[in-house]
């Protein structure tokens, strides 16, 4: 009987210095010291800017969010304003634009001088703007000029530009059209292009 009690004191002392250890700063598997972060369970913790989530995202102390969130599944989010810049640039007669355009920006403005075509990189050059099979974008290029040259949109190497016509691939001063990009494979990105805006 003695040996049971021992056994039971044992558990009890264990236990209280356990908590006794949490509630005076201790560490447990869910709380450990990463420099100045502390890491809180399911891949969050917390540093000087605020909170970050998986290792990336970071919400900082006026509940903004910064950084990449990665959703495996359905999500629902309400209405939202969608970040990303503006890259600016200016072309004759024929451009291709840069891969560097695409990598955060969701406008890119052209100032023709005449009327051009300008070309979409190949998608070699695009493996990080929409670099897994079924990923999509959207981008709006927007017409500068607000006099009459024409911009002629085309596709890179193993990209195709589709729309109902032909005509649809024309954006004419001061307007827009809008690319819906799809990765299609490993070898090909499709451009669903609309006009008129």
């Amino acid at each position: 009987m003695k040996k049971i009690y021992n056994g039971i004191a044992i558990v009890l002392a264990i236990v209280f210095v356990f908590y006794v250890g949490m509630a005076v700063g201790g560490k447990s598997s869910q709380s450990l010291d990463l420099g100045a972060a502390n890491r809180l369970p399911h891949g969050y913790w917390d540093t000087a800017d605020g909170y970050y989530v998986d290792g990336s995202a970071v919400i900082d102390g006026s509940g903004e969010l910064e950084g990449v969130i990665n959703s495996e599944v359905a999500a629902s989010v309400g209405a939202f304003t969608q970040g990303g810049g503006t890259t600016a640039t200016t072309t004759v007669s024929t451009a291709t634009l840069l891969a560097s355009y695409f990598d955060t920006e969701n406008v890119i403005a052209i100032t023709p001088n005449v009327a051009s075509t300008v070309t979409f990189p190949g998608y070699t050059l695009l493996t990080s703007f929409i670099p897994t099979i079924g990923d999509t974008r959207r981008i709006y290029i927007y017409n500068a000029s607000t006099t009459s040259p024409l911009i002629t949109l085309a596709g890179g190497a193993g990209m195709t530009l589709s729309g109902v016509a032909t005509s649809t691939f024309l954006v004419g001063a001061n307007k827009m059209a809008a690319i819906d990009f799809v990765r299609a494979s490993s070898t090909a990105i499709y451009g669903l292009v609309s006009t008129g805006w």
